[in-house]
């Protein structure tokens, strides 16, 4: 207790007549090493007077300094050094690799460093060799709260919101890591707290893969997933040249899908309309084919970035059928069929540029440019008893949507440990549907968000701070409905480390929530002859309020984070149903207020000796929201556990128990897919080879499920698959590296449009 109350107010007790020292901490191959333990003691004394850390590029400052004080650095995989002041102004510090032998294998320790806003990990050297990209390392690492697919190539939040990807903090694709070895890996940084910039997007995490610098050569490699129990495939390819100041990457990418047993089964059941149907669903086709090809220039000079990246993506969901029997109190009257159609074409262009146009200031530009075309089709037909039809619906919608996204970032590095940014961004969108058929509408709406924000982000002693302020306009227009909404976004975070193994956080923030384009299109559509879904163009924006207080341990190969969070809303919009006019209709509403309580947890245990890594999540949350004079809550647990088993160099497993993201949302209770996967690698060389099973001993497996709550009915939806149970996949992956371009300069602008805006 006494070392920890020496180490956390010792920089506060030196007599005020010291000297001051600065210097950096490097390995043997004169890389510096970040986050550096230093420690500080009197001549003849045991006792710690204080300490202080590396920064992120490995150099330290020490203040009020007396000739024959004694430093000792240390740092996880490394030897504690220690040195003798004498009065110097600077100094270099070697440190030097520190290893353990377990059965013949070397194994030196990935080192995990929590910040205010974000985990960096230093992946070891037997964790980059075991594998051909950077997914598998990714997979290996589990990231806290993050559900990684490296056969898929995603990352999901616990909480189902989506991750970003950077490379160098420049904006990448999942599909740019297989591009990159995993021995150019110089750390990964997992952003869980993106700050004020990155509130409007919602994002759950950033990932930020950094390398290290490379020289002139080339890159190439696929990776190929084929199931073998049912259609179901992934392919990329990727070409990779570089000039010392010059990259460019392509990337083609293909997904086919194509299911014959899909299911639906609906219990639907009203004691006002005197109704009660059971929907006993049929096996139904379900297929889609998309295809994707990424262009990636690059060019890094002595203060110059400059990255521009085009897009697009082509997706065809031919066939999306719904079978079902209808039975009215156990009577059959009919057969039900949907058979919508949905195309769809998406073309971006991203241009990125950086100037450092001072030794402590950067100036960012980013301009997005997405056009998407879609086009989609709904067919609904009844037929009863006798095969006669008695109901059909059909309508189509071609839609056109062209946005511009300029965003202007100034950065200031106040000192080693201090930084602010400010910025401001636009994001202008045209939005043109025209309907056919049952709904012969032209909706047109024009939408704009203007955005701009200033955030502190830096440490004072063992207090790490970030403090962000935004203001929002936010205007739409459509018709004759039209709305401008302003408002302010605080956002404050602060983070305590008593110790190097405890952190103690706590995090607030206004959320805004901005209406989707499809909940707001004034457009009513059927969906069977008693039900009606609308659109809701009185919706508008909505501020959410959240606290977060957390405590996170990290212990040479053992990380644990216990959280709560605490997020309220005035007047949210969220699904409701209401019965009117002997018709069942659906629509996103306005509720009174919206109340969430979560307590979580995450653990990560490498077990070192056993060449196992256990990690897991589990979640509780109770959620509440008002709506009139009735309440919808609900009582909600999530888990997941994850673990590798290494069992040689080069041959590892994987499995898993993924209990999926539930929510309520209004009065719909929504529900995912719950999965179990088990799976063994093989690298050798350049080459990498993977079988896997998800979902064994299992006839269907249970997709999603869908409950609608009211006083005067109640609609319960669940979706089956039986391709996918027991579906045995195999993936073979290719990667050869030569050189690699590292781009230096780091920002923080990530932004995307992925709204179509028409109404399925």
């Amino acid at each position: 207790m006494r070392y920890l109350l020496l180490i956390l107010f010792g920089t506060i007790s030196f007599t005020s007549f010291g000297e001051g020292l600065k210097g950096r901490v490097i390995n043997a191959k004169q890389a510096t090493i970040p986050f550096v333990n230093i420690l500080i003691y009197a001549q003849n004394n045991n006792r710690p007077l204080g300490g202080t850390t590396t920064d992120e590029n490995g150099e330290f400052t020490i203040n009020n300094l007396t000739k024959g004080n004694t430093l000792t650095f240390s740092s996880i995989g490394y030897k504690t050094k220690t040195w003798l002041y004498n009065g110097q102004d600077s100094v270099n510090i070697m440190l030097e690799e520190e290893t353990q032998v377990l059965e013949e294998v070397v194994v030196k320790a990935s080192r995990y460093k929590k910040m205010v806003d974000r985990l960096i990990i230093y992946p070891n050297k037997e964790l980059r060799e075991s594998t051909d990209n950077v997914w598998g390392v990714l997979d290996k690492l589990h990231l806290p709260n993050a559900i990684i697919s490296k056969e898929s190539m995603g990352i999901t939040m616990f909480d189902g919101k989506s991750v970003a990807y950077q490379i160098n903090g420049v904006p990448a694709t999942a599909e740019e890591y297989l591009a990159i070895s995993p021995n150019q890996i110089k750390s990964i940084e997992f952003i869980d707290n993106p700050g004020v910039r990155y509130a409007t997007q919602n994002f759950g995490g950033i990932l930020n893969v950094k390398t290290k610098e490379g020289v002139k050569g080339y890159g190439f490699g696929f990776k190929t997933m084929d199931a073998v129990t049912t259609l179901s495939s992934e392919n990329n390819i990727f070409l990779k040249l570089n000039n010392v100041k010059d990259q460019i990457t392509f990337i083609y990418g293909n997904k086919l899908r194509h299911y014959t047993k899909n299911r639906n089964d609906t219990r639907l059941a009203s004691e006002p309309l005197s109704l009660l149907q059971i929907k006993e669903g049929d096996n139904s086709v379900y297929s889609y084919r998309q295809h994707s090809l990424k262009g990636v220039y690059s060019h890094v000079a002595e203060s110059l970035l400059l990255n521009v990246n085009f897009n697009t993506e082509l997706y065809d969901n031919d066939k999306d059928e719904t079978l079902q029997k209808v039975y009215a109190f156990n009577n059959f009257i009919s057969n039900t069929a949907l058979t919508p159609t949905y195309k769809s074409n998406l073309y971006s262009l991203d241009i990125y540029a950086a100037q450092k146009i001072a030794k402590k200031d950067n100036l960012i530009f980013d301009l997005l440019t997405t056009y998407r075309t879609s086009n989609y089709r709904y067919n609904f037909m009844e037929t009863d008893q006798s095969s006669m039809i008695s109901f059909n619906y059909q309508y189509g919608v071609r839609g056109k949507r062209l946005s511009f996204i300029p965003e202007l970032l100034y950065e200031h590095k106040i000192n080693d440990l201090n930084n602010l940014t400010i910025g401001v961004r636009i994001n202008y969108a045209k939005t043109n549907n025209n309907y056919s058929q049952a709904i012969m509408k032209k909706d047109h709406s024009d939408s704009y968000d203007m955005f701009s924000y200033a955030q502190f982000l830096g440490r004072y002693k063992n207090l790490s701070y970030q403090i962000g302020l935004g203001g929002n306009i936010v205007s739409y227009d459509k018709d004759s409905i039209s709305y401008t909404k302003r408002f302010m976004r605080p956002m404050i975070k602060f983070s305590y480390t008593p110790i190097n193994y405890f952190t103690f956080s706590f995090n607030a923030e206004l959320i805004p929530h901005v209406p989707e384009l499809t909940d707001m299109a004034n457009i009513t559509r059927k969906l069977n002859s008693i039900e009606i879904e609308k659109g809701n163009p009185d919706l508008r924006p909505y501020i959410e309020y959240n606290n977060r207080l957390d405590v996170t341990c990290n212990i040479s190969r053992f990380y644990f984070q216990l959280a709560y969070l605490y997020s309220f809303s005035r007047h949210p919009f969220a699904p409701n149903s209401y019965i009117d006019d002997c018709a069942i209709y659906y629509v996103t509403d306005k509720y009174n207020k919206s109340r969430v309580h979560t307590l979580s947890t995450f653990l990560n245990y490498e077990v070192i000796k056993d060449r196992l890594t256990l990690s897991g999540s589990c979640a509780f949350s109770k959620t509440l929201f008002q709506k009139d004079n009735l309440d919808y809550s609900k009582n909600i647990w999530n888990y997941y556990v994850e673990g590798n088993l290494n069992l040689t160099k080069n041959w590892s497993m994987n499995f898993g128990i993924i209990n999926n993201r539930k929510e309520l949302r209004g009065n719909l209770y929504l529900a995912q897919e719950d999965a179990v996967y088990f799976s063994t690698s093989y690298h050798l060389k350049q080459w990498m080879f993977t079988a896997g099973i998800w979902d064994p001993f299992r006839s269907k497996i249970k997709l999603s499920e869908r409950n609608y709550a009211n006083s005067k009915f109640t609609k319960s939806i669940i979706s089956w698959n039986a391709d996918k149970a027991n579906m045995v996949y195999i993936q073979v992956s290719l990667s050869l590296n030569k050189g690699h371009k590292a781009q230096t300069l780091r920002q923080k602008i990530h932004n995307i449009d992925d709204e179509d805006g028409i109404v399925k």
